[in-house]
């Protein structure tokens, strides 16, 4: 996994969204990561489901690699399409960081809270979850096309 790869991902995602605009509207920066924040707290409760210990609705079909990567969605939205990806962030991240959807959540959250046009804490939060899944671009693509079977079935 490389700076590449991200910015690979980040075009797929805005190639669907530019695409998909008229039926499937493109969230502001701020509410985007509002909406990455929603998605990694699913990602928490979809891990949380998992332990049989917890009396949870058990039968509900949850996945934390498929809420993650409504969040990366998310954050990669946030970015905005013309967004310039730089590799000290990536650098430092990708070397220093302890994984955990914690981590991820605590990054997804600094992010929220600084939406005033700052995005490095969701590209910190992008880089924790392609580490948390190696092969996210396929699980995003995944859901990419369901949300496209599903906006353009409802028109």
């Amino acid at each position: 996994m490389n700076i590449t790869d991200i910015q690979t991902l980040h075009s797929l995602v805005w190639s669907y969204r530019n695409r998909l605009s008229s039926l499937w509207p493109t969230p502001s920066c701020a509410d985007s990561l509002a909406f990455a924040f929603t998605e990694i707290g699913e990602a928490v409760d979809a891990q949380l489901r998992q332990n049989p210990v917890y009396n949870r609705n058990h039968d509900k079909n949850v996945d934390v690699d498929s809420e993650l990567a409504d969040c990366l969605i998310m954050l990669l939205t946030a970015m905005g399409d013309q967004f310039s990806w730089r590799t000290s962030s990536w650098d430092w991240y990708h070397k220093s960081c302890m994984l955990s959807l914690e981590t991820i959540a605590f990054q997804v959250v600094g992010a929220l809270i600084a939406k005033n046009g700052y995005v490095g804490d969701a590209v910190e939060s992008i880089i924790l979850v392609w580490e948390w899944q190696s092969d996210i671009y396929t699980t995003v693509k995944d859901r990419l096309d369901r949300i496209e079977k599903r906006v353009t079935c409802a028109s």
